[in-house]
């Protein structure tokens, strides 16, 4: 009997404890805001400016006249033009002539 006795007072002081925290303040905490937005610049440093794009000469490493294999064929100019660094990129190539000159400039 005791033990039952107890069981019920156990089973009641949940049940009061329940409803005093269901039917508590209804307030609650107030949601934080995030502040308005400013005009001033960030204080820090600016991100960085990338250079324009230049048009350089490219160094030559290699240039080769091949002969054409069959009589009345053109002859090809094979160019190895080299990128001084990683941030350059072959850009293109000119050619004009004079006469029997050929001028051929390789830029990155």
């Amino acid at each position: 009997m005791k033990n039952r006795f107890g069981i019920m007072m156990f089973l009641v002081v949940v049940a009061a404890l329940l409803a005093a925290v269901a039917c508590g303040s209804s307030a609650t905490a107030p949601a934080p805001t995030q502040p308005p937005p400013t005009n001033t610049p960030v204080q820090g440093n600016p991100p960085p400016v990338e250079p324009d794009m230049v048009e350089e000469p490219a160094p030559i490493e290699d240039a080769d006249v091949v002969a054409p294999v069959e009589p009345g064929w053109e002859h090809v100019l094979k160019i190895t033009s080299g990128l001084p660094n990683g941030c350059a990129e072959f850009n293109g190539y000119q050619v004009s002539r004079d006469n029997n000159k050929f001028v051929v400039t390789v830029t990155n």
